[in-house]
C-alpha cells in the first residue's frame, strides 16, 4: 500500500509539474502570469491525475491520458479564460512537451542507473517504484523550469489573431491534434515498458524526434501568426492611406474655397438673410464635420485597425442618414484585460443603438467621446444621442426587450453579458431632456 507520506510527495511533485506547464503556456501565449490562477490550475490537474477512479490495470494509461486531456482543456478555458482554439493548442503543446520530458527522463535514468536497477530486486518493491517515479517527476520539473526560463529570456511567443476565421482555426486545431496523435502511441509504449526493457538508443532517438516535431510545430505556428498579422496590417494600411488621402483632399479643398466661403457669408450678412446663412452654414458644417471626425481617428486610432474600421463605418452611416455625428477622441485605445474583439462588439452595439435612435429623432444628433481618466488608470467612453420615444432604462438590458416591434432586443443584453465577464468595466446609463447617455469606464 502507498503511504500517506509517499502520496503527498508524489502529489506535490505532480502539482509543481503542472504549475510549470501552466507558466510555459502563458509565456508562449504572451499572457500575464497570475500566481493564484496558476496554483489553482496546478492543484486541479494534480488531483485529477493522482485521485483516479479505479479501473483494470490495462486501462490505467488510457484513462490517465483521457483525464489529462479533458482536465487540461477545461482548466485552460475556465481558469485562465483562454478560448477553445488556444486551449486545444495549449493541450497539444503540453502533450508534445510531456513526451520530450518523459523520453529525456528515461534516457537519464537508463544511462545512470540501468545496471543497478536490472541486477537486483530493488525495483520490484512498490515503495522503490514510487521513489523512482518521484525522482523522474522531479527531473521533469527541473527540465520544465529550464524550458520556462529559456522561453522567458528568448521571448518565444505564438501570435494567434483574435479575429481568425473558422477555416484557419480548424486548420490549426487539426495540425495540433495530428502532431499530438503522432506522439501518443510512443508515450504509451514507453510508459508501459518502463526504463528497464527499452533500449537506450530508442529512447534517445524518440526524444530527439519529439523535440524536432515540437520545434517545427512552434516554428510553423509563429510563422502563421506573423503572416496573418502582416496580412491584416497591409489591409489596414490600405484603408488608413485611403482615409488619410480623403482627409488631406478635404483640407486642401476647404483651404482652396476658404475665400469663396468668406465671400458667401459676407453676401448673406450684407443682405441680412439669416435664414439663408443658417442653411448655408448647416451645409458647410457637414463638410467640416467629416474632416473633424477623421483627424482624431488618424491621430489616436491609427494603431488599432479593428476600432478604426468600426468607427469609420459608423461615421459613413451617420453621413448617409444625415445624422450630426461628432467624434472626439483624445486618448489611445487601451482595453486592459478585455479582448479587442469584445470591446469592438460592445462599442459597435452602443453606437448602432445611438445612431438608430438619433436618425428617428427630430434633432438627429449623436456624439462619441473617448478620453482617459484624470489619474491615467482607465479609458472613458461617452456616447450621447437624441431620441424620440420613451426609454425605460431599468428594462433596456433585459433579453428580448426593445422599443420597436421589429427588433429582437438582443443587443444591449449582449453588452451586459460581455461586460459581466470583465471586472474592469463599468457601464452607466442616464436619460435627460430627450438625450440618451452611455458612460463606459474600462480600467487598465
Amino acid at each position: 500500500m502507498q503511504s500517506i507520506m509517499e502520496w503527498v510527495v508524489l502529489f506535490f511533485s505532480t502539482a509543481i509539474n503542472y504549475f510549470l506547464q501552466g507558466v510555459i503556456v502563458l509565456l508562449i501565449l504572451n499572457r500575464k502570469l497570475r500566481w493564484k490562477e496558476l496554483a489553482f490550475f496546478a492543484l486541479i490537474n494534480a488531483l485529477g491525475r493522482e485521485i483516479l477512479i479505479p479501473l483494470p490495470e490495462e486501462y490505467l494509461v488510457i484513462k490517465n491520458l483521457i483525464i489529462y486531456i479533458v482536465i487540461m482543456l477545461l482548466t485552460f478555458k475556465y481558469i485562465f479564460k483562454i478560448d477553445f482554439l488556444r486551449s486545444v493548442l495549449s493541450t497539444c503543446m503540453l502533450i508534445l512537451l510531456s513526451g520530450i520530458i518523459e523520453y529525456t527522463n528515461m534516457a537519464i535514468l537508463k544511462l545512470s542507473f540501468s545496471e543497478y536497477l536490472i541486477s537486483g530486486t530493488w525495483f520490484q518493491t512498490i515503495t522503490n517504484k514510487l521513489l523512482l517515479y518521484a525522482a523522474m517527476r522531479n527531473v521533469a520539473n527541473l527540465l520544465l523550469f529550464t524550458a520556462a526560463t529559456l522561453i522567458y529570456y528568448f521571448k518565444m511567443k505564438i501570435y494567434i489573431p483574435e479575429d481568425i476565421n473558422k477555416r484557419r482555426t480548424f486548420s490549426i486545431i487539426i495540425n495540433g491534434l495530428l502532431a499530438s496523435i503522432m506522439i501518443i502511441p510512443n508515450m504509451l509504449f514507453f510508459i508501459n515498458n518502463t526504463v528497464i526493457t527499452v533500449p537506450t538508443e530508442i529512447i534517445i532517438f524518440n526524444a530527439m524526434s519529439v523535440l524536432i516535431l515540437l520545434s517545427l510545430s512552434i516554428y510553423n505556428s509563429i510563422n502563421f501568426g506573423e503572416l496573418e498579422a502582416k496580412r491584416q496590417e497591409v489591409e489596414f494600411q490600405k484603408l488608413y492611406i485611403q482615409t488619410l488621402s480623403d482627409t488631406i483632399d478635404g483640407l486642401r479643398g476647404f483651404k482652396h474655397d476658404f475665400n469663396n466661403i468668406i465671400q458667401v457669408i459676407s453676401g448673406y450678412l450684407s443682405l441680412d438673410d439669416l435664414s439663408g446663412l443658417k442653411k448655408y452654414f448647416s451645409q458647410l458644417q457637414g463638410d467640416i464635420r467629416m474632416i473633424n471626425n477623421m483627424l482624431p481617428l488618424n491621430t489616436f486610432i491609427k494603431d488599432n485597425p479593428a476600432v478604426y474600421g468600426l468607427l469609420l463605418s459608423k461615421i459613413s452611416y451617420a453621413e448617409i442618414k444625415n445624422i450630426v455625428f461628432n467624434v472626439n477622441i483624445s486618448a489611445k485605445i487601451n482595453t486592459g484585460s478585455m479582448k479587442i474583439y469584445d470591446f469592438c462588439k460592445v462599442l459597435g452595439i452602443l453606437l448602432d443603438n445611438a445612431l438608430e435612435a438619433a436618425s428617428e429623432s427630430e434633432k438627429k444628433y449623436a456624439e462619441l467621446m473617448i478620453t482617459e481618466k484624470p489619474d491615467k488608470t482607465g479609458l472613458v467612453i461617452d456616447i450621447t444621442n437624441s431620441f424620440a420615444c420613451h426609454v425605460d432604462i431599468e428594462k433596456i438590458y433585459e433579453n428580448g426587450f426593445s422599443t420597436k416591434s421589429d427588433h429582437s432586443g438582443f443587443g444591449l443584453w449582449e453588452v451586459k453579458k460581455i461586460l459581466s465577464k470583465h471586472k474592469n468595466c463599468c457601464l452607466k446609463t442616464t436619460v435627460a431632456d430627450n438625450i440618451f447617455m452611455q458612460h463606459l469606464e474600462i480600467l487598465y
